[in-house]
């Protein structure tokens, strides 16, 4: 896995919340990401920002979130690419807030 894995750990955390796709995530959290900011500080912007996440849904997306982050991290045949790192392709970032926030190659 070549790309931080704090921020991968981040955007698997919202991508597993409902209703955050990945627009919202382009658009809002990409550039708190950037400033590394720490996973107990995004979960404080999650619940100040996103309505229809409750308690039970938050704790879910963390669970789920370290599942596959352990899960793909222990994959040696995998690369991981977030939209924060320097090789993401610059094609693909060209979409703007439609980009894939992860990508994932072999």
């Amino acid at each position: 896995m070549s790309c931080n894995s704090r921020v991968f750990r981040e955007l698997l955390f919202l991508k597993e919340l409902k209703g955050v796709g990945p627009v919202r995530i382009n658009k809002f959290y990409i550039p708190k990401l950037s400033k590394d900011i720490e996973l107990d500080d995004l979960i404080s912007v999650v619940k100040e920002n996103e309505s229809r996440q409750d308690e039970d849904s938050i704790k879910n997306a963390i669970e789920k979130s370290a599942t596959l982050f352990e899960l793909y991290t222990n994959r040696k045949d995998m690369q991981v690419i977030t939209i924060l790192d320097d090789d993401y392709p610059s094609k693909l970032k060209s979409l703007g807030n439609n980009a894939p926030v992860i990508l994932y190659s072999k």
